[in-house]
């Protein structure tokens, strides 16, 4: 906990004397004071991995906004509901879920957080927001559980399959509003996965942006104007293509490093759209290619700093802004 200190004060602070984060896996704290009180948002970083293969150096993708101890869950890849223990939260507590597209390192844990969050005691509705088909995908997966879930509900467990209200979004527009916190979407470049989107989380003290999975965005950067916080994803490209060059992960490289300039961001470029956000900081997650051992971080932030001069974080696992 860093006292005494305005949570846009240190953000601005560390970036005028050129420092980044560093840190192993566990929790980083920068959560500041605003006027000798704690701030009453955070943002968790719940797993910081690109790619649908398993990470022994981090989880699969998956964010909180917290804001007066009301979780909101953008994403969850595969090893969510652990992650959310970890931080600290309950996940009965979960009852906001937004999905910024159908990737299943985004997605697949998306069933077990309702599944478990009733497991754990959750009472009540859950909003869960994201691209079509969320809605076909959340009956089937019920349909797939039925017989656990029906054992469970014979074992105590309350009735919670109508408790889950779906919210198909298609465009790019204000996605839900309560007295916490504002989320807007847009619409990003990640075809052929259509539609795919970025949020812009607006509580009582902090502005949060995630772009999501998405190639060079500029919808992005209009979405995160004067944000505290981009997160956004990234792609070392040149890393990419030695290690596909090599034979990594068995694809032909030239269609898949296609694919991945197209619909994925380097670090010069999320740079770009972090200068053109006016962002405060910048926040690397989705963080790839998967390489053992892991890409340094230096890697990573020389290259943004060629376009984008604010504090730059490699994220890792469970750090807590």
């Amino acid at each position: 906990m860093i006292k005494g200190l305005d949570r846009r004060n240190l953000i601005r602070s560390v970036g005028a004397l050129g420092l980044s984060y560093f840190g192993g896996v566990g929790k980083y704290d920068a959560i500041g004071q605003e006027g000798g009180r704690k701030s009453r948002s955070k943002l968790i970083l719940l797993g910081t991995s690109a790619g649908s293969p398993p990470n022994p150096f981090r989880s699969a993708c998956a964010n909180l906004v917290v804001v007066d101890d009301t979780p909101y869950l953008i994403d969850c890849g595969a090893g969510t509901c652990r992650q959310i223990a970890m931080s600290g939260i309950s996940i009965a507590n979960v009852r906001h879920i937004f999905i910024t597209h159908h990737h299943s390192d985004h997605t697949a844990d998306y069933g077990n957080v309702l599944q478990l969050g009733a497991g754990a005691g959750r009472l009540g509705r859950v909003d869960a927001f994201g691209p079509p088909p969320l809605q076909q995908m959340t009956e089937r997966f019920f349909d797939m559980i039925r017989p656990e879930m029906e054992n469970r509900i014979k074992d105590g467990v309350r009735p919670y399959e109508k408790d889950i209200h779906v919210h198909e979004i298609s465009t790019s527009t204000v996605v839900h509003q309560d007295a916490l916190v504002k989320v807007t979407s847009t619409l990003v470049e990640h075809l052929p996965t259509y539609p795919a989107f970025g949020y812009r989380f607006d509580t009582p003290d902090l502005s949060i942006t995630f772009s999501g999975d998405t190639g060079y965005c500029e919808d992005v950067a209009r979405l995160g104007k004067d944000t505290d916080i981009l997160v956004h994803e990234v792609q070392h490209m040149t890393i990419m293509e030695e290690y596909l060059r090599k034979g990594g992960r068995n694809r032909d490289p030239a269609p898949f490093l296609k694919h991945m300039r197209e619909t994925h961001t380097s670090p010069e470029d999320a740079g770009k759209i972090a200068t053109m956000a006016n962002a405060k900081m910048l926040v690397f997650s989705h963080i790839g290619p998967q390489t053992n051992p892991p890409i340094p971080d230096a890697a990573f932030i020389d290259s943004a700093r060629l376009h984008y001069s604010g504090p730059i974080v490699v994220g890792r696992d469970l750090m807590v802004f």
